[in-house]
């Protein structure tokens, strides 16, 4: 395999981006309607999330079953989610 490293300007960009969004996540706590603190709360991590695996863990010059086995990892967890939600959401509580 071959090993493309990042230039550090790289580097402190994503680094950059990384902390932006976490401001922004804080930021968002103050939001008083809760739909858009909600979907905030829920697409910046993702967002973080992507950063991450893209440039930190080098899955931009990987080979394309990497691609695969990250797709699979997140249909998988997106699949743990979407199930706990309908099982709690189905619940009736007393």
């Amino acid at each position: 395999m071959k090993t493309n490293l990042q230039s550090k300007k790289a580097i402190i960009i994503v680094w950059g981006g990384l902390v932006l969004l976490l401001l922004l996540i804080i930021a968002s706590s103050f939001v008083e309607n809760s739909s858009v603190r909600a979907a905030l709360i829920l697409t910046l991590p993702l967002a973080q999330m992507l950063l991450v695996a893209v440039f930190f863990m080098h899955l931009c010059v990987s080979p394309k079953l990497y691609w695969a086995f990250a797709a699979a990892g997140l249909f998988w967890l997106t699949s743990l989610f979407t199930l706990v939600a309908c099982d709690y959401l189905t619940r009736r509580w007393h």
